[in-house]
């Protein structure tokens, strides 16, 4: 079908990169091999599992991969609603599990469904048939009703380890917020969600894209263009998708223009229009008048300071679940790539290292300040 306003030729195949929805179609994905058998792995030892990742990073098309080789697993989209109590989630499990394992609920009937206790009574009861394996993409909103999800898979897991039981059903847990923090911020004074083996998705190496842009568009892109594709997302796999798919119908020419320097791939591409990265810049504060802690922090990293990578600074932590930085090779704080490098400082107005920082009136003095970057610290300019 053609276009009327971009009028496509009969003969041009269909473009092949897709950056707006979970990408589940096999031949379509970059599959992750060793993630996937780390997973069953402690899957087979009866721990549950935590995989952390910011958004558009995968972890639907794993959690379906997942489901693919495991023999009863459920998977479970709570990102589609927002919950007005854990009753709600009860019948959206109680629901998806019926659905996708057959023969699974016929006897079972749960009363009390408003409670954290009736989701505990209903694991147990479904233990007596077979262990499943729950895939759960994302956990239910509100965070109150996610706490709630939380300490009842907690209390039901523990209880099943307590009575030695031999069928007791597994959870991993795919989301961009770290369990024990949120159970922490929830309520201090319980312990913290433990009970799941922590794993991060990073972002792709040059020859998995290589081969992956290689497969999708047979011919389409030279190596030295994918170079700079990997160079600019650092393998990101949201980010990978975008470029690709806008630069695909492109000429020759015109692809090499954009790729010649970050700045202006940012500049040609309608990256900073797209959800998510409306979505990063909103919750690390750019937009607010006031700087919230993630956003001096990033400015921090775009000025040149050395700011140690720490997972367990919350901070840093919800910063890298956000997409914004990544751990570099020497183990400090790095922005997660030259894309996002140029988008973070266009909206925190911060400088590239080569330009001078905007120098401006003192206010009540008529002097003019500034800033001068100095390696490895920063001095103040008045004149």
């Amino acid at each position: 079908m053609k276009s009327k306003m971009n009028p496509m030729p009969d003969n041009e195949p269909q473009n092949p990169f897709e950056y707006t929805r979970p990408i589940v179609d096999k031949e379509r994905y970059i599959p992750r091999v060793g993630m996937v058998q780390n997973i069953i792995n402690e899957l087979y030892g009866k721990n549950n599992v935590s995989v952390m990742g910011a958004k558009r990073t995968g972890k639907t098309t794993l959690l379906f991969d997942l489901r693919e080789r495991l023999d009863r697993a459920v998977y479970i989209d709570f990102k589609k609603f927002s919950y007005s109590d854990i009753g709600e989630v009860l019948s959206d499990l109680h629901k998806n599990a019926d659905k996708q394992i057959s023969n699974t609920f016929d006897e079972l009937i749960v009363e009390d469904g408003n409670s954290t206790h009736a989701l505990v009574k209903m694991l147990h009861v479904l233990g007596e048939c077979a262990p499943v394996v729950f895939l759960i993409d994302e956990l239910p909103t509100p965070r109150e009703v996610a706490y709630q999800f939380l300490v009842a898979v907690r209390a039901y897991y523990l209880e099943a380890i307590a009575e030695s039981a031999e069928k007791i059903h597994t959870f991993v847990i795919a989301g961009s917020v770290d369990l024990a923090v949120l159970t922490q911020d929830m309520n201090p004074d319980i312990s913290p969600f433990n009970i799941a083996i922590p794993l991060y998705l990073k972002d792709f190496s040059y020859p998995e894209i290589q081969e992956f842009i290689h497969r999708l568009a047979v011919g389409r892109f030279e190596d030295r263009e994918i170079e700079k594709i990997f160079r600019y997302t650092g393998g990101y796999p949201f980010l990978v998708q975008f470029v690709c798919h806008h630069l695909y119908g492109m000429t020759k020419g015109k692809r090499e223009e954009i790729l010649q320097k970050p700045d202006i791939a940012v500049r040609e591409l309608p990256l900073e229009k797209t959800p998510s990265i409306k979505d990063m810049l909103g919750r690390i504060g750019a937009f607010d008048e006031r700087d919230r802690p993630g956003a001096v922090l990033i400015k921090r990293i775009l000025r040149g300071e050395r700011v140690l990578f720490n997972f367990a600074n919350k901070q840093i932590l919800g910063l890298y679940l956000d997409g914004a930085i990544r751990e570099d090779e020497d183990g400090y704080c790095a922005i997660r790539n030259p894309l996002y490098e140029v988008v973070l400082r266009r909206a925190l107005d911060i400088p590239n290292a080569e330009e001078p920082e905007k120098v401006v009136p003192e206010k009540g003095t008529g002097r003019k300040s500034g800033r001068r970057k100095i390696p490895g610290r920063i001095i103040e300019i008045y004149g």
